[in-house]
Order: structure tokens, then sequence, then C-alpha cells
């Protein structure tokens, strides 16, 4: 998918193969810090590619509607 960058398409992969995602597992998946991961979640949520689940230290993220049947090119 065009308009991704690699950050952003290594978390639309993962989760493709899981259900969800929190601040700390992308921290970890990408090596960054949290603040540049909340960043990354900001521009996913803005693109409306993903959406935010629960509120506080319980938020998760999961695929939106829109890319559940978008497969990112490998």
């Amino acid at each position: 998918m065009s308009g991704l960058n690699e950050s952003e398409k290594l978390i639309i992969k993962f989760l493709q193969k899981n259900n969800s995602i929190s601040n700390k597992e992308a921290a970890i998946i990408t090596k960054f810090s949290p603040a540049q991961v909340r960043r990354i979640f900001t521009s996913l949520k803005k693109k409306e590619l993903i959406i935010a689940k629960s509120n506080g230290r319980n938020r998760h993220y999961i695929l939106s509607d829109k890319m559940v049947y978008i497969k990112l090119k490998t």
C-alpha cells in the first residue's frame, strides 16, 4: 500500500496477523520510543486504517473496516 512509511507498514502487517496491538508491543517491534509509537498510531488513525479500543493503560488498536480487506505489498 502506497502512502505508508516502513514503520506504519510494520504495524499494519502485525495487525493483519494478530487481532490487536498495544503501544508497548508496537514499541518493541519497531524499536521506537513510546512517543514515536504514539505518532505512528495517530498517523494511522488519521488515515482511517486503525481504530483505538479502550482508554488509558488498556488502550490497544485494531484494523479498521477499511483495512480488513486491503493487503500490503510485500
